[in-house]
């Protein structure tokens, strides 16, 4: 088993907020990629540069920046941006 399979997952505002200005099929990609990462630890997952704790899940043309708390089991979502403003 996973040691993701009971992570719980927290939306930021921020992150609600860009899923919102996305087409439903988008946003219903997003949210499947991070059920699916929060489920099984499975995704295209990569820790960013000079930061400890916040990773990138790659969704497409989309950016979900997140942070994976393994003492409390959450994945924070923080950002759902395009790949091209998702660095900055």
């Amino acid at each position: 088993m996973s040691p993701y399979s009971l992570w719980e997952i927290v939306w930021d505002d921020r992150a609600a907020a860009d899923l919102d200005r996305l087409d439903w099929q988008s946003a219903d990609r997003v949210i499947a990629a991070v059920e699916r990462l929060a489920m099984t630890g499975h995704g295209d997952v990569k820790r960013l540069n000079g930061m400890e704790k916040v990773w990138r899940l790659r969704v497409g043309e989309r950016r979900v920046l997140l942070v994976l708390d393994e003492e409390h089991e959450t994945v924070w979502v923080a950002r759902v941006k395009p790949r091209g403003n998702a660095y900055r």
